[in-house]
């Protein structure tokens, strides 16, 4: 009887100790192989724009362009993509933030570059996405830029698009990206390889 009860703890122990093993697994295996950046300028800046022609890891279909990127900070990740390096003269770039208004939205924008400093900003869309970042895991997402001026965002693991958007008046360029921030500092990953989409499902027919 003693033996069993003993072999009995042993066991329960080590079913605990294979489940606490469990809870500790890596919440950043989606971000290898990325390039990375932090951004430290002030929203209000101009940032640097990357041609993303340059990148290593875009993925093409009949109509559609993708690649992947990931986020990770508290809030208020600024991702701007333009048709041009250096927008800062009468330019139309288009916003995606993510964590808007404390970390409780999605917003979409078309900004006016009337010079580096000069701007302003138009919401296009926005949707409800409360604590969608967070300071213990990237914020990985795929994106694809459709041949008719839609964009979808599809997050990492996912098969169907948690978000689609356009600019009726200005088609969204993906030439030029860059990375700003709000109220606290975020770091960006991009250019990242794109593994694990062997399974998407493309659910809008466009």
């Amino acid at each position: 009887m003693r033996k069993i009860i003993i072999s009995a703890l042993v066991a329960l122990l080590h079913f605990g100790f294979c489940l606490s093993v469990n809870d500790y697994s890596n919440k950043f295996h989606s971000i290898y192989g990325c390039k990375q950046m932090s951004t430290l300028n002030n929203y209000n800046e101009p940032v640097t724009y990357l041609p993303v022609e340059k990148f290593e890891h875009v993925g093409t279909g009949d109509n559609y362009t993708f690649f992947r990127l990931g986020v990770f900070g508290r809030s208020d990740a600024v991702i701007r993509f333009s048709k041009v390096p250096m927008p800062y003269n009468n330019d139309i770039v288009h916003e995606l933030v993510i964590g808007a208004g404390a970390n409780n939205r999605i917003e979409i924008r078309r900004q006016t570059r009337f010079n580096a400093l000069l701007f302003t900003n138009n919401v296009i869309k926005q949707i409800q996405t409360p604590n969608i970042l967070s300071e213990s895991e990237p914020f990985v997402m795929r994106m694809d830029f459709v041949k008719n001026g839609s964009v979808l965002l599809t997050k990492d693991s996912e098969t169907k698009p948690f978000l689609e958007f356009s600019d009726p008046t200005a088609k969204i360029s993906y030439k030029y990206i860059g990375f700003s921030n709000w109220l606290s500092k975020t770091i960006y990953f991009f250019d990242c390889p794109m593994y694990n989409f062997n399974v998407r499902v493309d659910r809008f027919n466009v």
